[in-house]
């Protein structure tokens, strides 16, 4: 079997059995030398907030059952299983819906009005066309067109909104007790019998 359509292999694979799940395959990548390759699974949630790693792992199962029982490569290979990453992957129509309003990179196969690159606002998916607004104009550009279109990571937002998280969840921490002095944590144990000598000491 071919490496080069293994990845197109697993895909529709894991498609056929991620929405069960609740899971979406962002996409399938081979990578690394033909005499061992490295088969990348990028996994998502199908709705709501972005995969976590306790899901990650908890899916890895089933997607590497999946994969051993198509045998893609003739000799060894390593199996990853991530999540999208801040860079999102978009392929298919229902990415483009779901996250129209982000900032986007179109790569095309073939120069459109003279230039292989589109970076905008992706305002969604009609008729075929991926369609992303640059510089004030909306472009239409063909899904049939498309090398690779990805999420540009805001990495401005994303530490704002990791400081935000962060001095939320401190400010909703239970404030530390006071420290008990040794001496009266063990009085009001009743275990030891505390004797003040500080004033014979004094004396002496």
């Amino acid at each position: 079997m071919a490496a080069v359509k293994a990845d197109e292999l697993v895909l529709e694979a894991l498609e056929a059995h991620a929405a069960e799940r609740g899971l979406d395959i962002v996409d399938v990548e081979v990578a690394g030398p033909a005499s061992h390759p490295t088969l990348r699974v990028r996994i998502d949630n199908l709705e709501g907030d972005t995969i976590d790693m306790d899901t990650v792992c908890a899916q890895t199962a089933w997607v590497s059952e999946v994969v051993e029982g198509l045998d893609p490569f003739a000799g060894a290979y390593e199996l990853e299983v991530s999540s999208p990453g801040v860079d999102r992957p978009l392929r298919k129509e229902a990415d483009f819906t779901r996250f129209a309003g982000e900032t986007v990179v179109f790569d095309a196969k073939t120069p459109v009005e003279g230039r292989k690159s589109w970076t905008g606002t992706l305002k969604g998916f009609a008729e075929g066309n991926v369609l992303v607004e640059v510089d004030g104009q909306e472009c239409a550009l063909a899904l049939d067109n498309m090398k690779r279109c990805h999420i540009k990571p805001d990495f401005d937002a994303i530490m704002a909104a990791a400081k935000k998280a962060a001095k939320q969840a401190k400010a909703q921490a239970p404030a530390n007790p006071r420290p008990v002095p040794a001496k009266a944590a063990a009085a009001q144990a009743g275990d030891v019998e505390i004797e003040d000598v500080s004033d014979e000491d004094d004396a002496e």
